[in-house]
């Protein structure tokens, strides 16, 4: 019998490198973030043949973005991150970052699971709050460059990322 079960928000795992100096600290983005969506974003092409009345269309690449909200817990330093970079209002380079997406429901037979890298920068929308409610913020994490398939092994807590032999896809164009 086929499993019908949906797959459940908690089952993808999504960490942002915080690290500084080119030091690598992936956290995790859950206490305090009520969503983190994905928008891939596919662009295409279509072009209509002199023999036909319909078009035909091809994916030509994406413009991958991260859609988030999240409550402002100040202990989180992932939060603590995404903050600094609005508030200073970062750009360029001091406002990118390395984003995965873990699929905790795709584990491998290694007890890995499927990942995706994507280099991003941090796009913060909104930091408010109303008299007597708590802070919250939004964004978006917009994909720069090529998606890196992967996997990543979790373990004490920690994720390690491991890249295909073939690292990137050649369809990403960035946001």
């Amino acid at each position: 019998m086929e499993n019908r079960s949906p797959i459940i928000r908690h089952q993808i795992a999504d960490y942002l490198d915080v690290g500084k100096s080119g030091a690598s600290d992936l956290q995790l983005c859950g206490t305090g973030f009520t969503s983190l969506d994905e928008s891939p974003s596919s662009k295409s092409d279509s072009t209509t043949y002199i023999n036909e009345s319909s078009s035909s269309s091809a994916i030509t690449g994406y413009e991958g973005q991260f859609p988030f909200e999240t409550d402002f817990v100040k202990s989180q330093e992932v939060i603590q991150y995404i903050y600094n970079i609005g508030a200073k209002q970062l750009t360029g380079e001091d406002a990118e970052t390395d984003y995965y997406r873990v699929d905790l429901f795709n584990k491998n037979e290694d007890g890995s699971y499927f990942a995706r890298k994507f280099h991003v920068n941090v796009e913060v929308s909104d930091i408010k709050g109303d008299g007597g409610e708590k802070v919250t913020m939004s964004g978006n994490l917009n994909q720069v460059g090529d998606v890196v398939l992967g996997k990543a092994t979790i373990k004490d807590g920690k994720m390690t990322f491991t890249p295909d032999s073939a690292t990137t896809t050649s369809t990403g164009t960035g946001a």
